[in-house]
């Protein structure tokens, strides 16, 4: 099984979106449930969850129905951020503590 499991997000996939899940969490859950973890991974571990949370917040607030002017926006707005967040991540060093989703391979055994 592959799953993925947001954890430091906004609300998505809207009005479903009950839990959020630690990988500490979810890795008791498998295991009680008869899985063998394979392999965890957490992803944007680092300062750029920061960036993708701000882009997240710019694109919601800042996108409108308008193509044209949703376009302007993800290509000034959200692209600026994004380099900058990657600049940032080459030079600072990773957080395990934070980081945007856990990607889990696991079997049942």
């Amino acid at each position: 099984m592959l799953i993925s499991l947001p954890f430091v997000w906004d609300e998505h996939e809207q009005p479903y979106d009950y839990a959020r899940y630690s990988s500490f969490g979810i890795k008791f859950l498998l295991e009680k449930h008869g899985f063998e973890i394979i392999q965890q991974q957490k992803t944007n571990n680092g300062v750029e969850v920061i960036f993708q949370l701000i882009n997240a917040y710019i694109y919601k607030k800042l996108c409108t129905k308008n193509r044209i002017l949703r376009f302007i926006t993800i290509c000034t707005f959200c692209a600026s951020i994004n380099i900058l967040g990657s600049f940032f991540a080459f030079l600072l060093p990773r957080n395990n503590d934070l980081y945007l989703d856990n990607v889990i391979l696991a079997k049942k055994l």
